[in-house]
């Protein structure tokens, strides 16, 4: 169902032919491949394809089932037979029937529901107990999932069960309907099922037939043996060689009718054995919707209560049988001027090929052009960035130099800068260590050479200096007093006052230390400078001569 221009069908014949091998030539395999589109029909009727469509198929596959001519490949012609290519549209005309398997893919999801429901009962109705049914990828059987089997999920297989009750739902148009049961069973085989619905149909009809559109009968009922005949030699269960003579050519332009669209057709009325006999073909319908199956039966009304009605007899029996033959040439000569039109058709179609091979080459071409268009913008977009790149890289080198060059002459003027005062500086300097040089060899001078007694203490009240002159007065060496606490030269009766006196004068407490000590009843005050080390001097008996005491001096001598 909507094969399109023949890709999937072929696919499915090629598939058959190597599951079959050697068997493949004689098999008894039938396959309808059907569409709306007659344009694509007349396509994959002749079996002609580009390269391109083959171009997934496997080699080995492609030299065995198709003949190359240029850039086209043909179906080799023993697989063309194979398939019956026919116009059917699936949601008006009748299904086909006893088919094995069906593939119908992507078509539903283009119907709405009620279609859909419709087609599946169509597949319902046409597929044999076991049959396959396949759908497409975004398909599947809906509200039916119950009358068929799900074979492969992923993969949209579905099977019919072999016990699966076939229903059968018929409406008669116009003046009455019959309705068959839908959850019938079939004890004759699986042909539509249409025995259950006999005993509804007596109630109107004594003699009749049911068909397909086809003409295949189906099933037969009452005295219906004189107008429907057997042939001779092998028997073909179709109305058109079984029907009688009489209505022969009746049922043809009926069975036409019926095909065209109409749901009713009746032949004229024929005269025979006293009563007035017509046949009728009607359509049975279900709500609405064609069923596919055809009733047939006839009305035979006595002569007396139908007086002066027209009716056919042989003699117009006859001139029929002239138009037919007349019709039959006519036919014959339409026949071979839509060969010639064919013809032409495929020229006009094969020219149509090679064009469209030269326009996928164009296209080809021009894809590539575009591609090429498209990396040369990216590689000019690259460069764009790029030079973006190196021109901000070069600027920034730019103005670092430039800073390089500002930095450079601030620096030097820096490092004069630095080197005059640098100069200065160890001008300075040279001058001051001079100025203290000759200061501290003054003091040294004086500390050395003086001859009164002069001691230096640390803050614990420990000599650290002492000149000759305080050694001599107190008869110690430099040796015994340096790093000794200067009590020892304190009379004994004196020392812990005067350490006293000493460490209050180092915490701050005190700013002078007065002090007397009888010694030879002379009277000793002790100065001392609280920002200096503390000197502490003691006059020996005998001495008084040498006692020199300054008020007012930084440094106390006794």
């Amino acid at each position: 169902m909507g094969c399109s221009t023949g890709e999937e069908v072929y696919s499915v014949t090629i598939l058959i032919a190597e599951i079959l091998g050697d068997k493949f030539p004689g098999a008894d395999i039938q396959i309808f491949a059907t569409d709306i589109d007659t344009a694509a029909l007349n396509i994959a009727r002749k079996g002609f394809y580009p390269e391109s469509a083959i171009a997934e198929i496997d080699p080995a596959l492609v030299k065995k089932y198709f003949i190359k001519h240029g850039s086209t490949y043909e179906v080799i012609k023993s697989l063309r037979e194979m398939v019956i290519f026919s116009r059917h549209d699936i949601a008006s005309d009748p299904p086909f029937i006893r088919i094995d398997f069906i593939s119908c893919r992507n078509l539903l999801i283009y119907f709405n529901s009620d279609l859909q429901k419709k087609v599946f009962h169509s597949f319902y109705y046409s597929l044999n107990p076991g049959g396959i049914l396949m759908l497409g990828k975004s398909e599947s059987t809906g509200n039916l999932d119950t009358h068929f089997e799900t074979v492969d999920k992923k993969n949209k297989y579905y099977r019919l069960p072999n016990a699966q009750k076939k229903s059968v739902k018929t409406i008669l148009s116009e003046n009455f309907s019959v309705q068959i049961p839908r959850n019938s069973g079939s004890p004759v085989g699986n042909e539509f099922r249409l025995i259950h619905q006999k005993s509804r149909l007596e109630e109107f009809f004594d003699a009749f037939a049911v068909t397909d559109i086809q003409m295949n009968i189906f099933y037969l009922h009452g005295k219906i043996a004189e107008y429907i005949q057997l042939p001779t030699g092998k028997p073909k269960m179709n109305l058109s060689t079984m029907i009688c003579k009489m209505f022969r050519s009746d049922v043809r332009v009926m069975t036409q009718k019926i095909k065209n669209g109409a749901s009713h057709a009746v032949s004229p009325f024929r005269k025979s054995d006293g009563f007035f006999v017509r046949c009728n073909l009607r359509k049975m319908t279900d709500e609405g919707h064609d069923t596919g199956f055809i009733l047939l039966y006839f009305e035979n009304i006595p002569e007396k209560e139908l007086p002066g009605v027209s009716y056919l007899d042989d003699s117009c029996d006859m001139r029929i049988l002239e138009i037919q033959t007349e019709l039959a040439n006519t036919k014959q000569d339409l026949q071979t001027v839509i060969e010639e039109l064919e013809t032409s058709n495929e020229e006009l179609q094969s020219l149509n090929e090679e064009l469209h091979s030269s326009n996928e080459e164009l296209q080809s071409s021009n894809e590539e052009l575009e591609t090429t268009n498209e990396e040369l913008q990216a590689t000019n977009e690259e460069l764009n960035i790029a030079y973006n790149e190196l021109k901000a890289l070069y600027e920034e080198r730019e103005h670092r130099e430039k800073l390089l060059i500002e930095k450079t002459a601030l620096l030097t003027e820096s490092e004069n800068m630095l080197k005059a005062l640098n100069k200065n500086l160890e001008a300075r300097v040279e001058k001051e260590v001079a100025q203290r040089l000759q200061s501290e060899l003054f003091i040294t001078k004086i500390f050395e050479t003086a001859e009164v007694g002069i001691c230096l203490t640390d803050s614990k009240g420990c000599f650290v200096k002492v000149n000759k002159a305080y050694m001599q007065i107190y008869g110690y060496t430099e040796n015994e007093l340096l790093g000794s606490p200067f009590t020892i030269v304190v009379p004994e009766n004196f020392r812990e006052t005067a350490m006293h006196m000493h460490n209050e004068f180092i915490s701050g407490k005190l700013s002078e230390i007065p002090a007397e000590w009888l010694q030879s009843s002379y009277a000793v005050d002790i100065i001392a400078d609280k920002f200096h080390v503390p000197v502490t001097g003691v006059v020996l008996p005998g001495a008084e001569q040498a006692l020199r005491v300054s008020k007012k001096g930084k440094i106390g001598v006794i």
